[in-house]
C-alpha cells in the first residue's frame, strides 16, 4: 500500500523526514518496501470530449475535439476505446511529460514528452492520459 506522508501528517503531528518515519514504522513491525518521491506531472488539465469520430486511416484510432478550458479546443487523436462524448478526461498538453508505465535500467520510471504530432496524417495536439501515465 502506498501511503503519502502528507496524509500521515493529517493524523500525526511530526516534522520527521520520510526516512525517519519509515525507520520508526519498521521498528514497530510494519514493512516499508520503498520511499518514493511524489511524482506529479505538469501541464495536465481536465478536458471535456465534444466530438469523437473514427480516424479516416486507422481502425484502432479515433479523432476527438476536446474543450480544454483555458487551453482552448484541441484536436486529439486517441487509441482509447473507453471514452465517449461528454466524458471529462485528463489531457496532457503539448510540452508536458508523462510516465510510460515502464522502469528504466536504473529502476526509475520512464517518461515521454508530449509533442504535436501527426498520427496517420491527422494532427494531434496533446494526449488523453491514463492514471498510469500520470502517477
Amino acid at each position: 500500500m502506498r501511503l503519502p506522508v502528507s496524509w500521515l501528517r493529517d493524523f500525526v503531528t511530526t516534522d520527521a523526514t520520510p526516512q525517519k518515519i519509515a525507520d520508526v514504522l519498521t521498528s514497530r513491525g510494519f514493512t516499508v518496501d520503498a520511499i518514493e518521491p511524489q511524482r506529479m506531472p505538469q501541464n495536465i488539465v481536465v478536458g471535456r470530449i465534444e466530438t469523437l469520430a473514427p480516424h479516416p486511416d486507422a481502425d484502432k484510432l479515433q479523432v476527438s475535439t476536446v474543450d480544454a478550458g483555458a487551453s482552448g479546443r484541441l484536436q486529439i487523436v486517441t487509441g482509447a476505446r473507453n471514452v465517449a462524448v461528454g466524458d471529462k478526461v485528463p489531457i496532457a498538453l503539448v510540452g508536458s511529460v508523462v510516465y510510460t508505465g515502464a522502469s528504466g535500467a536504473d529502476g526509475e520510471p520512464e517518461t515521454k514528452a508530449i509533442n504535436k504530432a501527426k498520427l496517420r496524417g491527422v494532427e494531434s495536439n496533446g494526449m488523453m492520459a491514463s492514471a498510469n501515465e500520470l502517477f
